[in-house]
């Protein structure tokens, strides 16, 4: 990927080279013998775009060819390996990155990955600059230079592992008998500016309203474990990584980050199953065999009205039809054929205890990735 976003080999199509740009050929570099294509290297690389050209070619004399056609680089193979991979692939991984490999890219003139280089290492270093990608680079070029001052100054590679995301949080509680949503007003009211202000959310009217709400908001992640107040009141956090209104640069995905299996996804939705162990009645008055009853409730598409102390509000959330006294087993299947898969015990202990359910009732609460409406079951 090049400055204007195009990938590396699309960048080289337009210009004239020697030989087939598809033509296969190897390269001793340091010893060690690679195989590859003169579009691979000429997609990214200057070095590799000038050895190539029509206009310069291969002096045979010079010492560039060994006998079979194989080309010598006096390079050092294992940062080469690397940089090879990022030719073929166009990203890579930023533990890779160490002082040689970022040496022998400068070597090699592979100037997009040099520039990702610069941009993350100046943004991580100065998360105050405020300027664009392509300032951010002309600020790390104007204070080190090349690859080699920034490796003397100390700040490569060490600026280049991703710094903790700055965040912002949205709080759900529970207070006078009803659940409340305090979240950034940017993101309810007209303007949609950033401010630092918090209100309450209009719209959530119920638990599993707020939920969506911060799911949908992309405030997926507990952040904070629940506390209890005073006379109480219960709260707990959620946080979203701070979006920025700048511009999406390509350089963000050059470099790439091993952030774990784990990483909480940018949007959720939630559903509820909610457990009873009820005792049949028998006809003579007695009491008969325990049987479970359970139901779904999730946002399906459907708005309707609903009481909360005292007043009428709107809710999105409904009971699933069919799913209603169901079994378990009726239930759970309902819950993993609609993506419902991820079972979120955090907030199932904050309800449970917020609500002080009795232990004949379960509510247990599930999570997935919004489909589209069209999509869903």
């Amino acid at each position: 990927m090049n400055d204007n976003g195009t990938t590396c080999t699309a960048a080289a199509a337009n210009r004239g080279h020697r030989n087939n740009a598809g033509e296969r050929i190897k390269l001793d570099v340091g010893g060690t013998i690679f195989h590859t294509s003169i579009a691979t290297l000429t997609g990214c690389s200057a070095y590799f775009q000038s050895k190539f050209s029509v206009q310069w070619g291969f002096d045979e004399s010079d010492g560039d060819y060994l006998e079979d056609n194989v080309i010598f680089v006096d390079q050092n193979p294992e940062p080469f390996k690397v940089l090879l991979a990022y030719m073929r692939e166009g990203c890579v991984d930023c533990r890779k990155l160490t002082r040689n490999v970022l040496l022998q890219a400068e070597f090699l003139g592979i100037d997009t990955l040099l520039s990702a280089v610069k941009y993350r290492c100046y943004a991580n270093k100065f998360p105050e600059f405020s300027g664009g990608a392509n300032e951010v680079i002309d600020a790390y070029n104007q204070r080190y230079g090349d690859m080699l001052g920034g490796i003397i100054a100390g700040v490569l590679p060490l600026y280049l592992k991703k710094r903790d995301e700055r965040k912002e949080f949205a709080l759900l509680g529970k207070s006078a008998g009803r659940f409340i949503l305090q979240g950034p007003k940017k993101l309810y009211d007209d303007d949609g500016e950033f401010s630092s202000e918090s209100g309450l959310v209009p719209i959530c009217s119920t638990f599993l309203d707020c939920l969506n709400w911060l799911g949908m908001n992309g405030f997926t992640k507990v952040d904070c474990p629940e506390c209890v107040l005073h006379d109480g009141i219960r709260r707990i956090f959620f946080s979203r990584k701070l979006l920025n209104s700048g511009e999406d640069n390509h350089w963000d995905r050059v470099i790439i980050d091993n952030e774990g299996a784990d990483r909480e996804p940018d949007k959720k939705q939630y559903a509820t199953l909610t457990v009873e162990v009820r005792s049949a009645v028998l006809d003579t008055g007695g009491v008969g065999m325990l049987r479970e009853v359970a139901r779904i409730d999730a946002d399906i598409g459907k708005t309707s009205e609903i009481e909360i102390s005292g007043r009428t509000e709107t809710t999105s959330i409904s009971k699933v039809a069919g799913i209603n006294e169901a079994t378990s087993v009726s239930c759970m299947n309902w819950l993993q054929h609609n993506g419902y898969t991820r079972r979120e015990v955090e907030l199932e202990d904050f309800y449970n205890s917020a609500q002080n359910v009795q232990p004949e009732k379960k509510v247990s609460i599930y999570s997935r990735i919004p489909p589209n409406y069209d999509d869903f079951a």
